[in-house]
């Protein structure tokens, strides 16, 4: 397992008037520039062919690090966004797709503008380093039962069912068991060591809870009269029963989604994650 993020700051030639959510912008921005050097993959990752990807965005965001979900690109101003590539293929591609580009001349023409590249950062994490920044986190589970994920983009899981041909159903509310299957699949898929799901899934499902939360959905549109609907804001966990294996595999697929995101359309932006240290204040108790 390893994975190369890929953060590009930028600024246009114009005003851009985002129609829909600016994690559509960032793909199609991804998608251009693999597509000069890998046209066949491009075509791959845009298709629907494989359920997960190697490939996750976030949204744009300000230099100050505010995320943009909606609104207008001022020219002038500066953004970033992140390219994220998963497995040692996917990462490779991306190095050489920056090289490429990017050796000759620092501009990225797209329909809407130019994109003038101010500066570029290249962030490789293997599976140790994973691994110790999981660590961290992993100590503060043992010790306080206790985390916390702010969804800073609209999160969608869809229910899975066994009827057929008609519209899917989706969960508004990120109860653990299924953030976690979500996390675990996806793991498994670019991963040599996996995941027990079923296991950490009834785990949770009889264990773990939301004990507060802060939160609301929301809805973008995507582009072609299409919209999603996913939940935002911060919701907090708590775990009982918890020993050493599942502390370790929380901790490790919290941290793997704060970097590549949960549930739906990872590649547009959705479901970007940044991990919270919870416990709870002294002198209060939260029941489930």
């Amino acid at each position: 397992m390893e994975i190369e993020i890929l953060r590009i700051h930028f600024i246009t030639d114009r005003d851009v008037p985002l129609t829909a959510f600016s994690g559509v912008f960032v793909y199609t921005c991804a998608l251009s520039m693999i597509s000069r050097r890998y046209p066949s993959l491009s075509l791959s990752l845009h298709g629907k062919e494989s359920k997960f990807k190697p490939l996750s965005c976030t949204c744009l965001f300000k230099e100050n690090g505010q995320p943009l979900l909606r609104g207008t690109i001022k020219a002038s101003q500066l953004y970033f966004f992140d390219i994220i590539g998963i497995g040692r293929h996917m990462s490779e591609v991306l190095r050489d797709t920056i090289l490429n580009l990017f050796s000759k001349k620092n501009i990225l023409e797209m329909k809407s503008c130019t994109i003038f590249i101010d500066s570029l950062e290249i962030n490789l994490i293997e599976y140790n380093r994973l691994l110790d920044e999981a660590e961290l986190l992993r100590q503060h589970l043992l010790e306080y039962s206790k985390w916390g994920l702010d969804f800073i983009t609209p999160c969608q899981l869809s229910k899975l069912t066994s009827i057929r041909h008609r519209k899917p159903i989706f969960r508004l509310f990120p109860d653990p068991e299924y953030i976690y299957r979500n996390l675990a699949n996806y793991w498994n898929h670019f991963s040599k060591d996996k995941i027990d799901i079923e296991a950490l899934f009834n785990y949770l499902k009889d264990n773990a809870y939301v004990c507060r939360y802060q939160g609301r959905t929301r809805v973008l549109p995507l582009g072609e009269g299409r919209f999603t609907v996913g939940f935002m804001g911060r919701y907090y966990y708590e775990a009982r029963n918890l020993d050493e294996e599942k502390a370790h595999d929380i901790a490790l697929l919290t941290t793997f989604g704060s970097i590549v995101g949960i549930g739906k359309h990872r590649t547009m932006g959705l479901g970007r994650v940044r991990i919270i240290y919870y416990k709870e204040p002294e002198g209060k108790r939260t029941n489930p």
